[in-house]
């Protein structure tokens, strides 16, 4: 093989792993549009998310129409906020207090104009 054709496939092996290893752009080429675990990135699509409940569960009785979060809406079961932003492997091997900056880090994003981050808190810091 030529010294010629030798470095050009040298150079294509560095550029596929230099593009495998950033997860980022590996991820929107493989799953395109799909949301990711905060801590290893790996799209939802490939991987189990661990759901957290935070928060009251809120009871429906006899009257379903009830108000969350300044809309009313028709509940026809118990229902209850949650979040998932690690996946379950991560989870895992994460503890409670090194979970919880994930979770303020997507709480920070999504939930910044609500009133519920010591909900989510104690939640993550309770083991959900």
């Amino acid at each position: 093989m030529k010294l010629k054709t030798k470095l050009i496939l040298c150079g294509l092996m560095v550029a596929f792993a230099t593009f495998w290893t950033i997860k980022p752009l590996r991820n929107a080429v493989i799953a395109p549009g799909s949301g990711a675990c905060n801590k290893c990135l790996m799209p939802w699509s490939f991987t189990e998310h661990h759901s957290t409940s935070y928060g009251s569960p809120i009871n429906v009785d006899d009257d379903p129409n009830i108000t969350i979060n300044g809309e009313n809406v028709i509940v026809f079961a118990e229902v209850q906020y949650g979040m998932f932003v690690l996946c379950e492997r991560c989870w895992v091997k994460l503890t409670p207090t090194e979970r919880l900056p994930y979770y303020r880090e997507t709480y920070d994003e999504w939930y910044g104009d609500r009133n519920n981050w010591e909900d989510i808190k104690a939640a993550v810091l309770g083991g959900g």
